[in-house]
């Protein structure tokens, strides 16, 4: 077999770190410059983000069927790095509610489809046997994209202003478009990015190196979802500062699982469909539409019988969540995965 090119381990870790970059120095810190700097009341900073985030929510399945039917995938994620940060700039220099409430759903619009077409240029640069680990490291180079410009925002903005902070966008986006293009277009199996069957040469890296993963998909997706009402139990024994830390590792805990394996385990199920992405999208949204109601309502639990009660109520939600995986989910590995030691041949 022949080995597998620079651009298919570095490029690929880059792209997942500065587009964490380019997301992560814009959101969190919008409301606080708008409320802070420009005096807007909490209303208008709520409106506008329930509405961007509406608006994320129904383009997710959208996004997906377009990045199935497109060979322009890097195009694509280009394109919406060049929005958003004409998009962060706008609302640096121009934070009206007309401006600010444009650029921040053209922002969601393009924003949301960043996971779908990496997860697609994944699959079209990794053979099957290999998508279990380089999954896993789109999901740990984009955390630590996440925690890095986490650290760089706050210094900017604390050593300069809360405005610098959105002029960090078209520098990450400068950065992530460079290693998107950095990857040959040639090199996108556009058949397989689509989740249709492999091509006969994955299938004579599939006679070479295939063998079952030790575990499979669906222990490791049980450890995420038993991490759910173990957190939210523990959070109603203390309100020290460190203890509440502490337990909320559990909430790292879960979403790493979640981030690296949802894409796997959709690669099982849509395998030779062609219509992966958009099974992505579907997905995505069910789960945008399961956070918004969480956090209504945790909210009226909590205003009618505090922040104990609601811990618990959502952690006896999340048991129902378990028991439904257990039961009903079987496992989706077809025994074409390798160890990760195993990868370079």
């Amino acid at each position: 077999m022949m080995p597998r090119p620079w651009w298919n381990i570095g490029a690929l870790d880059l792209v997942n770190f500065s587009l964490a970059d380019v997301r992560g120095a814009f959101g969190p810190y919008l409301g606080v410059f708008l409320v802070t700097q420009q005096h807007w009341n909490q209303a208008a900073v709520g409106l506008i983000a329930t509405i961007s985030g509406l608006v994320g929510l129904v383009i997710q399945a959208p996004w997906g069927a377009l990045i199935d039917a497109v060979r322009c995938k890097r195009a694509l994620i280009v394109a919406g790095l060049t929005v958003l940060a004409l998009g962060a700039m706008a609302v640096a220099w121009w934070p009206s509610f007309a401006a600010v409430m444009t650029a921040k759903t053209l922002m969601a619009v393009a924003g949301t489809g960043f996971g779908p077409a990496v997860a697609a240029m994944t699959l079209g640069l990794c053979p099957p046997y290999a998508l279990a680990w380089r999954l896993g490291q789109n999901a740990a180079w984009d955390h630590a994209g996440h925690v890095t410009i986490t650290l760089v925002a706050g210094a900017v903005g604390f050593w300069l202003s809360q405005r610098a902070v959105f002029f960090l966008v078209p520098v990450c986006a400068i950065m992530a478009a460079m290693a998107v293009l950095s990857i040959p277009a040639r090199a996108i199996d556009h058949a397989r990015a689509r989740g249709l069957e492999p091509s006969a040469e994955l299938l004579m890296a599939l006679l070479v190196g295939a063998r079952a993963e030790h575990w499979g998909r669906k222990p490791l997706l049980l450890a995420a979802f038993a991490a759910l009402p173990i957190r939210g139990v523990l959070f109603t024994l203390s309100n020290d500062r460190s203890w509440l830390v502490t337990v909320q590792c559990l909430d790292g805990v879960g979403n790493g699982l979640f981030g690296a394996l949802r894409p796997l385990v959709l690669h099982d199920l849509m395998r030779g469909t062609g219509r992966y992405n958009i099974a992505a999208g579907a997905v995505a949204t069910i789960q945008g539409i399961g956070a918004v109601l969480s956090h209504v309502v945790a909210g009226c639990i909590v205003v009618a019988a505090g922040y104990n009660i609601a811990f618990l109520t959502l952690a006896t939600i999340a048991c129902a969540a378990f028991t439904t995986f257990l039961v009903g989910m079987p496992e989706t590995r077809r025994g074409d995965s390798l160890k990760a030691e195993e990868l370079v041949l």
